[in-house]
Formats: structure tokens, sequence, C-alpha cells
């Protein structure tokens, strides 16, 4: 996915949309994209909300290993997986 997807993404008015794909955002893509979604992000007078740069800033402020467990544990609390039942 390019990054003006991302970003359109990233701005969505809804705020689970906005949160998981943060949260992906910081598990998946590397140190260097992220950090350039973050400055693109954060650019001009478009709409930015609070919780797409705390998980994006996570992602670039903290060490990889640290900011992916942070982001799936944060994942995994939201949207819990479902076991089917037996």
């Amino acid at each position: 996915m390019n990054d003006e997807t991302l970003l359109r993404i990233l701005r969505h008015e809804d705020t689970p949309v906005r949160k998981a794909a943060s949260l992906k955002c910081v598990r998946a893509l590397p140190l260097k994209r992220l950090r350039r979604l973050l400055i693109e992000y954060t650019a001009g007078d478009d709409t930015q909300y609070y919780n797409v740069i705390h998980w994006l800033d996570l992602g670039v402020s903290v060490a990889k290993v640290r900011a992916t467990k942070a982001a799936g544990r944060e994942l995994e609390d939201t949207w819990p997986a479902k076991v089917p039942a037996a």
C-alpha cells in the first residue's frame, strides 16, 4: 500500500479505523517509512488526530522490538482474537 493511501486511512473519520491502521503500521513498516509517514501526517493543514500521532511517534521513538510488542498488545486488548466455540 502506498503512503498516500495509508495517510488517507490514518485520517479516516472513525477512531477504530485510525487506531487499527496506526498500530498495524507500527508493527509492519520499517522505521524509515514510519518516520516519513509521521512527518507527512503532521505537515500541512489536514486534520490530525492525537491517537495516530501517538502511535506513529512511538514507532519512531522506541526500539522496534518494544514498539512492535506495545502495538501488538494494544491490538489484542482492543480486538481480542475470537476462538470459535467447540
